[in-house]
Formats: C-alpha cells, sequence, structure tokens
C-alpha cells in the first residue's frame, strides 16, 4: 500500500480491546500495523486516549456515519423496548435486559452470530437477521431503547436518535453521551441506569425531552452533511 498510496490509515474495528482475543503472535502483529500507519481512526473519545497511548500515531475521531436515505418508519403507535445485544460479553445482553423490564414487558433484541442458543428460552422476541432498512423499521416500533454493551461504534444508539426513541446506555459511547445526555450512565452503573428507566417510563414530559434532544443532536452533529465535513478537514491536514 506504501508503494502506491501517499498516506495510509486504519480504522478501529468493534472494542478498542477486542483485537487482543488473537494470539500473542497475531497481537504483536497486529500492533506493528497500527504502528506503521499515518493515521487511526477510533469510535470514541476514550478510544483516542487508548490508541494514541499505545502507538506514536496521529488518531483522529471517525464520527459513525447512518445514511438515512430510504429509511421506512412504523406509522402506528410505539410500544415495547429494543435491547441492543444478546447475552454475550460484547454485548452485555443481560444488563440491557434488566433494565428493559422495566420499561416494558414486551422486549425485542437483534440476533447475532454469537447469540447462544439457549437465550431462545428466555421471553425475549429475537429479530432474525434482517437487511438494515428492515432493521430500521422494525426499531421505529419500540418506544425505548436500551444499550448498556461494551463501547464500539454505537450504531445502536445512533439508530435510536435518528428515529426520536430514548436509549438508555454508558456514557463511553459518543453516540450515546452526545445524542442521550439525560440518559447515560458511568459504564456498570446499573443503579443510576433503573432510575432513570423509571422517570422514562412515567414521566411523558421526561420522555419527549430525550426523544426531541436525541432528534435534534442527531441533525446538528451526526447527519451525513456533518461527517463530510469533519472527514474533510481531518483528511486536508495529513
Amino acid at each position: 500500500m506504501s508503494r502506491v498510496c501517499n498516506k495510509i490509515g486504519t480504522m478501529q474495528e468493534s472494542t478498542y480491546w477486542y483485537w487482543q482475543g488473537g494470539t500473542v503472535q497475531s497481537q504483536l502483529w497486529y500492533h506493528d500495523i497500527l504502528q506503521s500507519m499515518d493515521i487511526i481512526f477510533c469510535h470514541n473519545d476514550m478510544d483516542l486516549n487508548y490508541y494514541r497511548g499505545i502507538t506514536d500515531v496521529k488518531c483522529e475521531l471517525m464520527q459513525t456515519l447512518m445514511i438515512t436515505d430510504h429509511i421506512k418508519t412504523f406509522e402506528g403507535e410505539r410500544s415495547g423496548v429494543m435491547v441492543g445485544g444478546n447475552w454475550v460479553t460484547a454485548y452485555r445482553g443481560f444488563d440491557s435486559y434488566i433494565i428493559g423490564k422495566i420499561l416494558s414487558d414486551s422486549i425485542t433484541s437483534p440476533t447475532t452470530g454469537r447469540m447462544k442458543e439457549d437465550e431462545k428460552l428466555l421471553d425475549i422476541n429475537h429479530l432474525p437477521w434482517v437487511q438494515w432498512l428492515d432493521w430500521m423499521y422494525e426499531l421505529s416500533k419500540c418506544k425505548y431503547g436500551v444499550q448498556l454493551g461494551t463501547a464500539a461504534a454505537g450504531t445502536f444508539n445512533l439508530n435510536c436518535a435518528y428515529l426520536g426513541i430514548p436509549c438508555i446506555a454508558y456514557d463511553n459511547v459518543n453516540t450515546q453521551k452526545y445524542l442521550h445526555p439525560e440518559l447515560s450512565v458511568p459504564d456498570g452503573d446499573i443503579k443510576e441506569a433503573r432510575k432513570l428507566a423509571e422517570k422514562l417510563k412515567s414521566d411523558e414530559n421526561f420522555y419527549k425531552q430525550c426523544s426531541d434532544t436525541a432528534k435534534n443532536m442527531f441533525e446538528t452533529i451526526y447527519s451525513e452533511k456533518e461527517f463530510l465535513v469533519n472527514m474533510k478537514d481531518i483528511v486536508s491536514k495529513l
């Protein structure tokens, strides 16, 4: 790549520590690749600090982008809660389930490749694998979102914000803390998440405030237009 390109960059995939699940050799190999880059694009503010700490490479935030063309939404009354992941370490679906049950007895979850077979025994409606536009339509049927998982790209939180669905999640995800500020809690603070769930369910004004904030901040920070402005600025300085 160095032979044909003036600059080379890489984008973070999943959590900042995901690559450490490989062999010692693969981890050292991956770190060597990172060190050879001209730029590393990261998901969240916390990820910038991590990659700047383990490399000497320029690190910049690549905010998660959502192309909104052709999205169709449910026109009926929203109900139930969508939790953003299964009962595995990466998604920590158990935590989301605990909060989801406070909000509604009707809980829906996407299906991922790491979902455990016995999760199907739970009182959760598991969506089958669907195209992204179909996912957005199914999500738009829900009144609440919960994503108490590990910090990665934050697409679930972003999708909820676009649809005006209040989402309770950890504040180490940029799409959460900037788009759902009233519903963001420190990593592991289930106690505070419970309080927010109870308030969100009982206080209609608070629900509307959270919904409006999410939609407005999406347009202000995470629209395709803002993404292009930010990326052009970063690339022009390389």
